[in-house]
């Protein structure tokens, strides 16, 4: 059996594989920053942890209906997965792949925190207070900073981020 899996593995094309892996990482990228385990998203997908750990290391590919329903459970476009993702989720995604990619710092880890407990406040009145309260932080210390001559880290950010509605 092993032996068949090995087989099968090697006849497909290095560019399914690519794509399969890609789709993985995808799916990893998403599931961390949401804070769930391989068993919790096995349970909302109905299959195993295991599955989950072969769909996240390309090993199995997922069927349509199985993306799906991963897109669905973390809000995002099925073609996300693939690469091809909208203007707006770029931000998104890359903020994702800081905090979850191989390199994870404890800044990264610091931030996924950020945004999880952010996320999890349902008023949108709170949410916009507490961006405006990060953003005068944010400027002040960026005042500071100028004030004594040390480069600004964050200069190249300078269009703040929308407000909710």
């Amino acid at each position: 059996m092993v032996r068949t899996k090995r087989l099968m593995k090697s006849l497909r094309s290095r560019s399914e594989r690519e794509i399969d892996e890609e789709v993985g990482r995808h799916i990893r990228t998403l599931r961390l920053a949401a804070g769930h385990s391989l068993a919790e998203l096995g349970t909302r997908l109905e299959v195993s942890y295991q599955q989950v750990q072969k769909y996240e290391s390309g090993d199995n590919r997922l069927s349509a209906v199985k993306l799906q329903q991963i897109a669905g459970i973390y809000g995002v476009s099925v073609q996300y997965f693939f690469g091809e993702i909208e203007p707006r989720e770029t931000e998104f995604a890359e903020l994702l792949m800081e905090v979850t990619g191989p390199a994870v710092t404890a800044a990264g880890r610091q931030k996924l925190q950020l945004v999880r407990f952010f996320l999890s406040i349902p008023d949108s009145g709170v949410r916009n207070a507490i961006v405006q309260m990060v953003r005068s932080f944010a400027q002040a210390e960026a005042g500071c900073r100028r004030a004594a001559g040390v480069e600004d880290p964050a200069a190249g950010d300078a269009a703040p981020p929308e407000q909710e509605e």
